[in-house]
């Protein structure tokens, strides 16, 4: 917040730390809505010229984390409806390489109770599992453990309530479990 008032001020350098800061966090929020890289530049760039153009609506009320994830999911959402309406001649597959691991998008530099969680998870491949998952559980696991939000921040972002968010997290948890339990039952019986 201190960083945004700074930008707001007209200290540049403010937002390059903002950008350096959130890029991470942003970019991995946008890998959960589209699978292709070009397209996740596309709204990455997007979402900060929105914050570069909105800095004016920013309210000290609410954090800025949660701001930025708020303005980071309705770009993405605004994104996915236009590629519906849009008729394409491209192909919407996309690589392999093109999906990323939670440790390569965000570098963990502090250990979290959901390590161990989030280790077991990736080993399983994250970006399948999530997949698997409905689409507001996997916002708010990621808004949650990404972006390491609070549920009343979660709530703010997603216009839920604090204990609506809370429930999505943790059926997002069991079904994550679940997930990686039945792939392991299905291994041992191959």
């Amino acid at each position: 917040e201190i960083l945004f008032n700074r930008y707001g001020a007209g200290d540049t350098r403010a937002f390059d730390e903002i950008l350096n800061r959130n890029k991470g966090l942003v970019y991995s929020l946008i890998l959960r809505f589209v699978k292709a890289q070009c397209e996740a530049d596309e709204i990455f760039q997007d979402v900060f010229l929105k914050v570069c153009r909105n800095k004016d609506q920013f309210r000290e009320a609410v954090s800025f984390k949660s701001w930025l994830a708020t303005i980071t999911r309705n770009t993405c959402i605004d994104y996915t409806r236009k590629a519906k309406r849009t008729l394409r001649t491209e192909s919407l597959d996309y690589e392999d390489d093109d999906r990323r691991s939670l440790s390569e998008v965000v570098p963990s530099e502090e250990a979290t109770p959901f390590d161990e969680l989030i280790t077991q998870i990736e080993n399983e491949n994250l970006a399948e599992l999530l997949d698997e998952l409905p689409q507001r559980q996997k916002e708010t696991f990621y808004l949650k453990v990404v972006m390491e939000m609070t549920f009343e921040e979660i709530g703010t972002s997603m216009a839920c309530s604090t204990n609506t968010a809370k429930s999505r997290y943790r059926y997002a948890l069991e079904s994550l479990r679940g997930l990686v339990r039945r792939r392991r039952l299905l291994e041992k019986a191959v």
